[in-house]
């Protein structure tokens, strides 16, 4: 089951978030795990100045892991901004050729994906 909401105390919201945008529909359909083996676990490369702890989080089911560095198959997190309510995001596949941006709010504890764009360049 693919999780479209995620409920988070504020020591989570990053990963609340992340757990959202890495399991949007949108985003996982190019994973392509089932014929891109050497792709498991998702890679994420964090670009950005906010700590990122994946401890727990998935990607469609399979586990993810930080990478530094070059990584052709990784996932770029290139922006990441949490505050209290709301939280944007942008990334890059480029091993599909992707790049998007995403945004989320909390309400009543819970946060949401609200808007995902992914294309394909």
């Amino acid at each position: 089951m693919i999780t479209t909401q995620a409920i988070a105390d504020s020591a989570d919201d990053v990963r609340a978030v992340l757990q959202l945008l890495l399991n949007a529909p949108q985003l996982a359909q190019y994973y392509h795990f089932d014929v891109r083996p050497q792709r498991k676990p998702l890679h994420i490369n964090n670009q950005t100045s906010t700590t990122i702890n994946l401890e727990g989080i998935t990607a469609v089911g399979e586990a993810v892991k930080i990478v530094q560095g070059q990584d052709q198959n990784a996932l770029e997190i290139t922006k990441l901004l949490v505050d209290n309510n709301h939280a944007k995001t942008a990334f890059a596949f480029r091993v599909e050729g992707v790049i998007g941006s995403a945004n989320f709010s909390k309400r009543q504890g819970i946060w949401y994906l609200d808007v995902i764009n992914v294309a394909e360049h």
